[in-house]
Protein backbone atom coordinates (compact mmCIF):
# COMPACT_ATOMS: atom_id res chain seq x y z
CA UNK A 1 0.00 0.00 0.00
CA UNK A 2 2.97 2.16 0.49
CA UNK A 3 4.24 2.00 -2.96
CA UNK A 4 0.96 2.65 -4.45
CA UNK A 5 0.88 5.90 -2.23
CA UNK A 6 4.20 6.97 -2.97
CA UNK A 7 3.65 6.12 -6.83
CA UNK A 8 0.38 8.39 -6.90
CA UNK A 9 0.90 11.35 -4.28
CA UNK A 10 2.23 13.37 -7.59
CA UNK A 11 -0.29 12.47 -9.94
CA UNK A 12 -2.94 12.58 -7.43
CA UNK A 13 -1.96 16.03 -6.20
CA UNK A 14 -2.10 17.37 -10.07
CA UNK A 15 -5.44 15.52 -10.55
CA UNK A 16 -6.89 17.83 -7.51
CA UNK A 17 -5.51 20.77 -8.39
CA UNK A 18 -6.62 20.30 -11.86
CA UNK A 19 -10.34 19.75 -10.50
CA UNK A 20 -9.96 23.08 -8.35
CA UNK A 21 -8.60 24.73 -10.94
CA UNK A 22 -11.78 23.69 -13.16
CA UNK A 23 -13.97 24.81 -10.53
CA UNK A 24 -12.35 27.89 -9.36
CA UNK A 25 -12.59 29.10 -13.37
CA UNK A 26 -16.10 27.87 -13.57
CA UNK A 27 -17.16 29.84 -10.50
CA UNK A 28 -14.85 32.82 -11.56
CA UNK A 29 -16.12 32.99 -14.78
CA UNK A 30 -20.15 34.06 -13.65
CA UNK A 31 -18.71 36.67 -11.22
CA UNK A 32 -16.54 38.25 -11.85
CA UNK A 33 -15.17 37.48 -15.33
CA UNK A 34 -11.91 35.75 -16.47
CA UNK A 35 -9.64 38.88 -15.77
CA UNK A 36 -6.16 38.49 -13.85
CA UNK A 37 -7.81 38.36 -10.33
CA UNK A 38 -10.02 35.03 -11.34
CA UNK A 39 -6.69 33.60 -12.83
CA UNK A 40 -4.58 34.80 -9.37
CA UNK A 41 -7.42 33.46 -7.73
CA UNK A 42 -7.25 30.14 -9.78
CA UNK A 43 -3.49 30.21 -9.61
CA UNK A 44 -3.45 30.26 -5.58
CA UNK A 45 -6.36 27.69 -5.08
CA UNK A 46 -5.25 25.01 -7.59
CA UNK A 47 -1.84 25.25 -5.71
CA UNK A 48 -3.43 24.63 -2.46
CA UNK A 49 -5.51 21.88 -3.91
CA UNK A 50 -2.14 20.33 -5.19
CA UNK A 51 -0.18 20.51 -2.24
CA UNK A 52 -3.32 19.20 0.28
CA UNK A 53 -3.67 16.41 -2.22
CA UNK A 54 0.15 15.19 -2.46
CA UNK A 55 0.99 15.33 1.28
CA UNK A 56 -2.15 13.71 2.23
CA UNK A 57 -1.47 10.73 -0.40
CA UNK A 58 1.93 10.53 0.83
CA UNK A 59 2.84 8.38 3.09
CA UNK A 60 5.37 10.18 5.08
CA UNK A 61 6.39 13.88 4.85
CA UNK A 62 9.69 14.72 4.63
CA UNK A 63 12.12 17.25 3.05
CA UNK A 64 12.17 15.00 -0.36
CA UNK A 65 8.08 14.94 -0.52
CA UNK A 66 8.30 18.13 0.17
CA UNK A 67 10.98 19.97 -2.07
CA UNK A 68 9.81 17.45 -4.77
CA UNK A 69 6.18 19.13 -4.89
CA UNK A 70 7.29 22.36 -4.55
CA UNK A 71 9.77 21.91 -8.06
CA UNK A 72 7.00 20.22 -9.88
CA UNK A 73 4.73 23.23 -8.85
CA UNK A 74 7.03 26.33 -9.86
CA UNK A 75 7.78 24.11 -12.85
CA UNK A 76 3.92 24.91 -13.59
CA UNK A 77 4.09 28.52 -12.40
CA UNK A 78 6.85 29.19 -14.76
CA UNK A 79 5.19 27.68 -17.85
CA UNK A 80 1.94 29.66 -16.82
CA UNK A 81 4.23 32.66 -16.93
CA UNK A 82 6.88 31.98 -19.88
CA UNK A 83 3.46 30.75 -21.91
CA UNK A 84 1.74 34.14 -22.87
CA UNK A 85 5.49 35.68 -23.05
CA UNK A 86 6.57 33.44 -25.71
CA UNK A 87 3.25 33.32 -27.52
CA UNK A 88 2.54 37.27 -27.45
CA UNK A 89 -1.42 36.29 -26.18
CA UNK A 90 -3.23 37.38 -23.32
CA UNK A 91 -1.33 37.71 -20.20
CA UNK A 92 -4.03 37.20 -17.90
CA UNK A 93 -3.32 33.34 -16.93
CA UNK A 94 0.41 35.21 -16.33
CA UNK A 95 -1.20 35.50 -12.77
CA UNK A 96 -1.87 32.06 -12.09
CA UNK A 97 1.59 31.37 -12.58
CA UNK A 98 2.76 34.58 -10.11
CA UNK A 99 0.23 32.96 -7.33
CA UNK A 100 1.89 29.51 -8.14
CA UNK A 101 5.04 30.58 -7.76
CA UNK A 102 4.26 32.66 -4.73
CA UNK A 103 2.19 29.71 -3.35
CA UNK A 104 5.62 27.51 -3.84
CA UNK A 105 7.81 29.99 -2.41
CA UNK A 106 5.61 30.24 0.69
CA UNK A 107 5.67 26.88 1.11
CA UNK A 108 9.36 26.61 1.23
CA UNK A 109 9.10 28.27 3.75
CA UNK A 110 7.39 26.25 6.08
CA UNK A 111 9.49 23.41 8.02
CA UNK A 112 8.46 20.15 7.11
CA UNK A 113 7.37 18.97 10.72
CA UNK A 114 4.80 21.68 9.83
CA UNK A 115 2.87 20.35 7.34
CA UNK A 116 1.45 17.11 8.91
CA UNK A 117 2.66 14.26 11.22
CA UNK A 118 4.58 11.34 9.73
CA UNK A 119 1.35 8.89 8.60
CA UNK A 120 1.64 5.20 9.46
CA UNK A 121 0.80 2.67 6.77
CA UNK A 122 -2.66 2.16 6.25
Amino acid sequence: MKLARWILFLPGGLACGLIVAFIVLLIATYTIGEGSVAWFALGLLSSAGFFWAAFTIAPLINKWTKWTALTLQSIIGIMYVSGPLLTGEDSAPMSAGFAMLLMAVTLSRVPVSQFAKNKSDV
